[in-house]
């Protein structure tokens, strides 16, 4: 018998249009969750990297040479507008 002379041809006894989308559609949940851990891990490298700059800038502050002021990120929380 040979599969493409079949009127509808099945893998694991389901319709090939089936499987394709579950496949899909799988994939697309794989995406979606990839894209959150990369945000999240984003963030806490911004808060990390947050955190050593006020450190680092606390350690300058007795420094002769100060740092001009630099304007806070968009995603500071105490920031207001």
């Amino acid at each position: 018998m040979n599969f493409l002379a079949q009127e509808g041809p099945t893998i694991f006894g389901l319709p090939n249009q089936l499987v394709v989308a579950a496949v899909l559609g799988g994939l697309a949940i794989l995406a979606c969750l990839s894209a959150y851990a990369a945000q999240r891990w984003a963030h806490q490298c911004y808060l990390e990297l947050k955190k050593m700059n006020e450190t680092l800038g606390e350690l300058k502050s007795d420094s002769p040479f100060k740092a001009t002021e630099r304007p806070s990120s968009y995603l500071d929380e105490e920031r207001s507008e």
